[in-house]
């Protein structure tokens, strides 16, 4: 609201009036198109339901006449009169005025108290916001952890897996050895025994000729 205009009392309008307006004698005051649209329907004030039958319960107003009329409006009255019309006058400025007031502090402390419940739900996000944070380092401390552990236990099956690979090409070459040394061995062997052989397999053909061939006695 502007310090020099009033507003429309109407709800759903709330604008300012700076030119022609209704008037009631409940002291409520709407523009032009809320106050015509209003009182043509039904002769009742949308803001109090007061019931507004007499002649002078609804005036349309001009808020900024000009001169002549000014000039004009209170002419010839007693100023007794006129200083109760203005009294009066003053005395609807300061109602809307105080009634403004009030519908002002009432919104503000709507919004205030929606700020408030903005702030605390921000903070409950905020903080559940840390919480999972809070959640998520832990399992991924956690994580890191597994990792590792499992890291160092594929190694050490590696280097475990490494050394009996080791071991077991050194079985293997010494099974090749020994296989070496047990097929020469073998061979030596086989030839140290056919060597006797052969010398008894000739000193029998010798005799065998000996005695095939020896002197007829007869």
């Amino acid at each position: 609201m502007s310090e020099t205009n009033l507003i429309c009392n109407y709800k759903k309008c709330r604008k300012d009036l700076n030119s022609f307006a209704w008037v009631t004698s409940c002291s409520h005051i709407f523009c032009d198109y809320d106050g015509s649209r209003t009182f043509n329907r039904e002769k009742k004030c949308p803001c109090c339901n007061e019931v507004l039958n007499r002649r002078l319960d609804i005036v349309q107003i001009n808020l900024n006449p000009d001169e002549s009329f000014k000039s004009m409006i209170l002419c010839g009255l007693r100023p007794e009169v006129v200083m109760d019309i203005s009294l009066r006058a003053v005395s609807f400025w300061n109602y809307q005025m105080t009634q403004e007031k009030i519908i002002q502090t009432s919104s503000m402390k709507r919004l205030q108290a929606k700020f408030e419940q903005v702030k605390i739900n921000m903070e409950t996000m905020e903080y559940q916001f840390q919480k999972n944070i809070l959640i998520e380092t832990k399992k991924s401390e956690s994580a890191l952890k597994d990792a590792e552990l499992q890291r160092r236990k594929t190694q050490e099956i590696e280097e475990k897996l490494i050394e009996k690979s080791r071991i077991l090409q050194q079985v293997q070459s010494k099974y090749e050895s020994l296989k070496l040394q047990l097929i020469s061995n073998t061979i030596k062997s086989t030839k140290a025994e056919q060597i006797p052989m052969a010398q008894l397999q000739l000193k029998t053909f010798e005799g065998q000729n000996e005695f095939v061939f020896a002197p007829n006695v007869d």
